[in-house]
């Protein structure tokens, strides 16, 4: 995971045990990967997904614009 290859391993887990709203974005990411972008979904979870990246401030990228 490039968390690891950061060396974000410690902070990332602390951001997740702090703020269960970024927890729970997190889990709506995580599983996401390149190949499952050209999967069928439905606009619910489509929205779901951005919503859990962008969210201002419990989003995924805003945690990684702040670990940049």
């Amino acid at each position: 995971m490039l968390i690891t290859l950061a060396g974000l391993d410690s902070e990332f887990e602390s951001a997740k045990r702090a703020n269960a709203a970024f927890a729970s974005n997190w889990g709506c990411v995580k599983d996401w990967t390149e190949t499952s972008r050209y999967e069928e979904a439905t606009e619910s979870k489509a929205r779901d997904l951005i919503e859990a990246i962008s969210n201002d401030p419990d989003g995924v990228l805003k945690w990684v614009q702040r670990s940049w």
